[in-house]
């Protein structure tokens, strides 16, 4: 099973291997391929701004640099947005929107 998994994740069954042994976690890019093979996102879907630009983030496998580049902003500001230290522009707001409804649709 390891390895049919890694096979469709594109990656060594080892790696498959250790996480689930908790040794590491898959990277980040990973984590849209993931969601698709179960079929769901495991964690739920969260309530507030701050966790929502990072659950989407997580979810479209981006990192917060990937996604500075996609809104045209510092990657501190997305830390900053994420943190709820600040708040998106109107303008970024609806770019974030805009994200959002590219995530893949999971059941939870």
């Amino acid at each position: 099973m390891q390895a049919e998994v890694g096979r469709r994740l594109a990656v060594h069954k080892g790696s498959v291997q250790n996480w689930e042994r908790g040794v590491g976690v898959p990277g980040i890019r990973l984590l849209p391929a993931i969601i698709e093979f179960l079929g769901y996102d495991p964690e739920p879907e969260p309530k507030s701004l701050p966790e929502r630009i990072a659950y989407a983030r997580r979810r479209l496998g981006f990192t917060q640099e990937d996604m500075a580049r996609a809104l045209e902003v510092n990657p501190v500001t997305v830390w900053s947005w994420e943190s709820g230290r600040t708040e998106p522009s109107g303008s970024k707001l609806r770019q974030l929107q805009a994200l959002f409804n590219q995530m893949p649709i999971a059941d939870h």
